[in-house]
């Protein structure tokens, strides 16, 4: 053959990193661990996966999307791919109650260890076992029947390498594996006082250093009392979650935990533990308050009463919480709440971190013993498999927020605003905020008390004031739902007043229908938004999208119980950005937004920069051509105000290039960092970088071989933005004249591609003509692509 003609849609694809935070800005992106669901695993030998189910009563509707897999059979087994090098494994197991059974665990078919499953930990009936917060319990429906275990390997599974889970004995059911790689073991930071002993007398040893760093090596410390600080600036560090084991081993209430009752206290690198398996004479894993100076990270709280209860209870040390953090922690299978900032915490942020398979609020706000819990936030947060009550919830206070948030596979609501426990009512002034939150699969038409609750679920008594006030709800998706989306319910006191709802997306309700109707209740279920209850009230809404009506709903809207509530339409929504493709751009790309109230937008922006041109295709659509634009965000104008949508990958041409990048997070101070290859290090100015401490860095003549660098922002030493890649593009346009590839004029860049570009030919007929390499060719079917004898492209 001569030469060679190439006509096809895609060599190579793009796969662009930034496009995963595009997609998964909501909830805890940054997560270390990477999710392997077992009904998307190779299964073998007898194993099955179960049908997706959302009755109660079925095990899988306590599983990831209500599916697991069943690994009862001899030599029953799941095996994945590895996309990433990764040692420290966590698997989400069911087993009868009563059982103890084995897993093993291979890596590239070689067994590497068995696995001990239990049911320790697991399987509440909360109807019969006597806890008081479970007085009226009348759902007989078994809770909590997953539980996990965790396995740190000898050695990385390497990528495309192969971990295989094999029953051994027992009625073994998977949800799923999760694989993180593990860090090195912190060491002993200087001037710290290192502990030596066996767990038993940590106390003391707090006692007898406090202010300074206390650091506790790698083992497992087995504690029999409750570890109080209580002597300001004192920090308890472990050399990490996988590595520092703390156990609480007593068995009596509030006899176990850390407690802090002191300023400026902060907890780093630990794996907390319990031998106690109820809500009843059990304790918290982290108590007490902690003030602006206190951070708590890298924390892993699992099987406590709750994983963390901020508020004081002592009557020493500070009278309430105030600016504290949590971030990059993991409050798992606990029997309430997953964190609860309670009697009068203040100015406190809870983020990037994971909640999963707790049995009450996995994030709480409560203004409890006439303290009022004011200005705190969660945000960039995930609640999954939450089996009581909701993965975000206010009770009274003021100007608390909720955002950036995912809350799936809840058995009972997604978010709640209610009065239905004693405290400080909604304040008369100020807002609630939730928004920007994603729920899917929530809500249910048998709560523990076989009452209905939707996806968000407001509540109305005369418990602590008679009215829920001032909470405003925007850009929310509500996925799925079982029940009703959104369900007002006043059972006593006056009702909702100050209520906004906007850009609220609404997709199939009604899924567990006909399941779960212990009351064998008539009742229809399934509305996107439903009254209960005849409130009276305000509340005001624009943007609601509603799609899949389900269950037996025969109407959108159920306001047969809404009483005297004024439910009333508004003419100024602020627009809302859901999407935009493609995410990565060049300079004349079109790019489609869509989202809603886009209506009257007179302004469109690519990473700050005004787009080339743009047209408002419908309510819900536009599409825009890039000019000369920068990394960042989309952006949208109407007269309704400007929205954001961050993760535009401006793709940048070859041969030395200007470009900037702007933190999607703003704060206090910045720190640009990169990583080429071998970590994230600190960037400093010079030749090539300005603004390295400014929530905008210049890139000033960047060559392509810094493709693939990436980029990210540190703020306010606390969190970082999104991560940015470099990407080098040059697109054929063919204004040469000619079908050259060699000839510079016929591309988008004005210089001919080189070994660290894509390619990306959209019509045209290109002809090669010399020796080259290119690192990937796009080619689509109206073009024409030929390599002429004698020479080669190479992709690498």
């Amino acid at each position: 053959m001569n030469n060679i003609l190439v006509k096809f849609s895609i060599i190579t694809l793009f796969f662009i990193t930034n496009a995963v935070n595009v997609l998964a800005q909501r909830g805890y992106y940054d997560a270390p661990y990477k999710r392997y669901e077992a009904n998307a695993g190779v299964l073998s030998s007898g194993a099955f996966a179960t049908a997706k189910s959302y009755a109660q009563a079925d095990l899988q509707s306590e599983a990831s999307d209500q599916i697991c897999v069943n690994m009862s059979a001899a030599n029953a087994a799941v095996e994945w791919t590895v996309i990433e090098a990764a040692d420290g494994l966590v698997i989400r197991y069911s087993i009868p109650n009563g059982e103890t059974d084995v897993i093993g665990v291979y890596v590239d078919n070689v067994r590497i260890t068995g696995i001990t499953l239990t049911t320790k930990w697991s399987w509440e009936s909360l109807w019969n076992n006597g806890n008081p917060n479970n007085g009226g319990v009348s759902n007989k429906n078994p809770k909590m029947r997953f539980d996990e275990v965790r396995y740190k390997l000898p050695d990385k599974i390497a990528v495309n390498g192969k971990l295989k889970l094999v029953r051994e004995s027992g009625n073994v059911s998977i949800d799923f594996a999760e694989l993180e790689p593990v860090p090195a073991a912190i060491t002993a930071p200087v001037g710290a006082a290192v502990y030596s002993g066996t767990g038993s007398d940590l106390q003391s040893f707090i006692n007898s250093n406090g202010g300074k760093t206390i650091f506790v090596p790698t083992g497992i410390y087995n504690i029999n009392n409750l570890i109080q600080f209580t002597t300001a600036n004192t920090k308890l560090q472990g050399a990490g979650m996988w590595y520092t084991q703390l156990n609480f081993t007593n068995g009596t209430s509030n006899n176990g935990g850390l407690w802090g009752y002191a300023s400026n206290i902060s907890y780093d690198g630990l794996y907390l533990t319990t031998n106690n398996a109820s809500r009843s004479n059990s304790y918290k894993g982290i108590n007490g308050v902690y003030t602006s100076g206190s951070t708590i990270t890298n924390i892993w709280a699992e099987h406590f009463e709750c994983g963390a209860w901020i508020a004081n209870y002592s009557g020493t040390g500070p009278s309430v919480a105030d600016g504290f953090t949590v971030s990059n922690c993991r409050f798992r299978n606990n029997y309430a709440d997953g964190l609860n900032l309670c009697k009068g915490t203040l100015n406190s942020i809870v983020e990037h971190s994971n909640f999963r398979n707790n049995g009450d609020d996995d994030m709480a706000i409560w203004s409890a013993n006439g303290q009022e819990c004011i200005n705190n936030t969660f945000r960039y947060n995930t609640s999954e498999n939450c089996w009581r009550a909701s993965g975000v919830a206010i009770y009274g206070g003021k100007n608390n927020q909720a955002y950036n948030i995912i809350v799936k596979d809840n058995l009972e609501a997604g978010l709640r605003a209610n009065n239905t426990f004693p405290g400080v009512t909604f304040n008369a002034t100020g807002q609630h905020v939730f928004h920007d939150i994603t729920l899917i699969a929530c809500g249910t038409f048998n709560d523990l008390y076989n009452n209905p609750v939707g996806a968000i679920d407001l509540l109305c008594t005369s418990v602590s004031g008679t009215q829920v006030r001032n909470v405003k709800f925007y850009n929310i998706d509500i996925i799925d739902s079982k029940n009703d989306g959104i369900y007002f319910n006043k059972t006593a006191g006056d009702g909702f007043y100050n209520l906004i709802f906007e850009n609220i997306t609404i997709t199939n309700t009604g899924k567990e229908y006909p399941y779960n109707n212990n009351n064998n209740s008539g009742a229809k279920r399934g509305m996107f938004v439903r009254f209960n209850g005849s409130p009276n009230g305000n509340g005001t809404y624009c943007g609601m999208n509603y799609s899949g009506r389900g269950g037996n709903a025969v109407v959108d809207e159920d306001v047969s119980g809404k009483g005297a509530f004024a439910w009333t339409a508004s003419s100024t929504c602020p627009p809302l950005i859901k999407s935009f493709t493609p995410t990565n751009a060049i300079t004349g790309s079109i790019i489609t937004i869509k989202g809603s109230s886009l209506t009257g937008t007179t302004a469109v922006s690519f990473g700050g920069t005004a787009a080339a041109s743009f047209t408002v295709v419908s309510d819900t659509m536009i599409t825009a051509v890039v000019g000369n634009g920068t990394f960042g965000a989309v952006s949208v104008t109407t007269a309704n105000g400007t929205i954001t949508k961050t993760g535009f990958n401006y793709m940048l041409c070859p041969g030395g290039v200007n470009s900037s990048l702007v933190s999607n997070i703003t704060g206090s101070s910045y720190q640009w960092q990169v990583n080429t290859g071998g970590g994230f290090t600190n960037v400093t100015d010079g030749i090539n970088y300005s603004g390295a401490s400014s929530s905008t860095l210049l890139l000033n003549n960047i060559p392509s071989s810094w493709y693939g660098y990436q980029y990210r922002c540190y703020v306010s030493n606390s969190t970082y933005s999104n991560t940015f890649t470099l990407k080098f593009t040059d697109t054929w346009t063919g204004a040469g004249g000619t079908t050259a590839w060699e000839n510079p004029a016929n591309w988008s860049c004005g210089v001919v591609p080189d070994a660290n570009t894509d390619v990306i030919i959209n019509s045209g007929t290109v002809i090669l003509n010399s020796t080259t390499s290119c690192r990937s060719l796009s080619v689509s079917n109206s073009a024409n692509f030929t390599i002429n004898s004698g020479y080669t492209l190479t992709l690498f």
